[in-house]
């Protein structure tokens, strides 16, 4: 399990003196190195074989199952973590022993809430009060008789002002009429010009009026 760095200055903070000193002494860090050259530890899992120590020395795990922390957070086998554990618990635990196992129960009677109420208190639902909130009995009775009531007293719809602004839009303007015949409005700006009398002749045969008749 993975903890805070929160979690961990909490702790710190309620350890008693005794484990209190012993984390910072250099003895105690010395003694775990030690352990782990023993057992050829590389540099990374000494690191990784201090913290699980201090999880221990904190409270955070128990001593029991430090083998299985071991394995999984310093990457030993089986065997070779219960040979790890062993001098661990040789060099550091048992010197630290009572205070550890102080530790260990005060933490345990944190975490455990016993419910000491009557059997009828807890069965009563009527007792039980949410936070902010106070039950009435009058009130759950008549909502169970009628439980049209409930919909109509936990559900209220909220009056919202909402001011929204409607634009003006301008009528549109009004379309040119279309123009049937096509060429009138091609040629709308072409003046036209006045009709001319044209005269025709009867007959294309011109008479020379100094002339004199054939007969």
């Amino acid at each position: 399990m993975e903890y805070t760095p929160e979690q961990i200055e909490n702790r710190l903070n309620s350890l008693p003196a005794d484990i209190k000193q012993a984390m910072s002494e250099v003895d105690t860090t010395t003694a775990i190195l030690n352990v782990g050259k023993k057992n050829g530890l590389h540099v990374d899992q000494m690191g990784e074989l201090l913290y699980c120590v201090g999880l221990v020395m904190l409270g955070l795990e128990h001593s029991q199952r430090f083998a299985d922390i071991i394995i999984e957070k310093v990457g030993v086998s089986p065997e070779q973590a219960e040979v790890i554990t062993a001098d661990i618990n040789n060099e550091v635990f048992l010197k630290l022993r009572e205070s550890i196992k102080k530790i260990h129960e005060q933490h345990s009677s944190q975490n455990t809430e016993i419910d000491n109420r009557p059997l009828a208190e807890k069965m009563n639902p009527f007792e039980q009060k949410h936070e902010g909130e106070v039950l009435d009995k009058d009130k759950i009775l008549a909502e169970i008789e009628n439980p049209e009531n409930i919909i109509e007293n936990k559900v209220s719809t909220p009056s919202v002002n909402i001011n929204v602004q409607i634009p003006v839009i301008e009528p549109p303007m009004p379309a040119e009429p279309f123009k049937m015949n096509i060429m009138e409005s091609k040629l709308g700006g072409v003046t036209k010009l006045p009709m001319q009398e044209k005269k025709v002749e009867e007959s294309g045969v011109k008479i020379d009026p100094y002339r004199e008749p054939i007969e």
